[in-house]
């Protein structure tokens, strides 16, 4: 009897294998939690509790690490992923990236503290309202310019700061507090302007509690825009789940409560721009903002 129970035992337990996926979702944020505890950029979170929800065939297993160590560990690991990653020429080869973007963002935008000297001499340089990077690097001083280590701002803007002559100008912070962090250098005046996108840039000096007012420019090489895919093992297993999350985005982003979530992290007066890049990524077509309270 022993025989015939333990070949059927296996038999089962290699269907219920078969139907689950497995994967290991690599988050840049320990607990939703930055620096002095700050709680990390919610949309990120919030579209990923959804997708997680919506595919409970998938068995997900949580893992933290920052930027540089979780594209390693896509690497190592025959099916993790990773949300909200900037799709570069070189993450298209090493990865599968999922077919739409998880997260829509607002382009990149300079920051600057207002009463800083800086401030004036870049408010002085622009040119049509918009500002060259080269330019603005050539007015900083050593290590003054902050970027977030791992992360990728564009080709142009990525190549421009690894250039020769703009290496001592750059502080590249790769600590796990990353975006918060810098916010905070910038507002302590350790750096003179960094780089970041208007949704982040608002939450963090909000929770940052500072009485520092905050300038920001336009950047020539800014794109108007950044897309956040999600970026998976280069395997079988990491082509299945990248169709699968493409899958669920592509549903979950034409309903309201996924667009709720963007625009729960932006400033009140870019909400009706950003309501047409939403529309204009997913091909949705809200005409209306959505409140909390809806």
């Amino acid at each position: 009897m022993r025989r015939i129970l333990l070949p059927m035992f296996l038999f089962f337990s290699a269907i219920v294998y078969a139907e689950t996926e497995q994967m290991l979702w690599v988050s840049p944020d320990d607990g939703g939690r930055t620096h002095k505890n700050i709680p990390s950029m919610g949309i990120k979170e919030a579209t990923f509790a959804m997708l997680r929800e919506s595919l409970p065939e998938i068995d997900i297993r949580v893992i933290p690490a920052n930027n540089i160590r979780a594209l390693q560990m896509l690497e190592d690991n025959p099916a993790a992923c990773a949300g909200n990653k900037i799709l570069s020429k070189d993450r298209a080869e090493r990865f599968y990236a999922s077919e739409l973007p998880q997260t829509v963002f607002p382009g990149l935008r300079l920051y600057t503290r207002k009463d800083a000297s800086v401030t004036a001499e870049l408010q002085a340089m622009q040119q049509g309202n918009v500002l060259s990077l080269p330019l603005v690097l050539d007015k900083m001083s050593e290590r003054q310019f902050g970027v977030v280590g791992g992360r990728r701002y564009s080709d142009e803007i990525d190549s421009i700061l690894l250039e020769p002559s703009w290496r001592q100008k750059v502080w590249i912070r790769t600590a796990s507090d990353m975006g918060a962090g810098m916010m905070d250098m910038l507002l302590s005046g350790r750096i003179s302007a960094l780089l970041e996108h208007p949704n982040s840039a608002f939450h963090y000096h909000q929770q940052l509690n500072s009485y520092v007012e905050l300038q920001s420019f336009a950047l020539a090489q800014a794109p108007d825009r950044a897309l956040g895919y999600i970026l998976c093992s280069k395997t079988p297993e990491g082509k299945r789940l990248s169709k699968l999350l493409s899958d669920a985005i592509a549903t979950l982003s034409q309903t309201r409560e996924y667009l709720q979530v963007h625009l729960d992290w932006l400033p009140q007066q870019d909400k009706d721009a950003y309501l047409h890049l939403y529309n204009q990524v997913y091909g949705t077509n809200f005409s209306t903002l959505v409140s909390k309270t809806e």
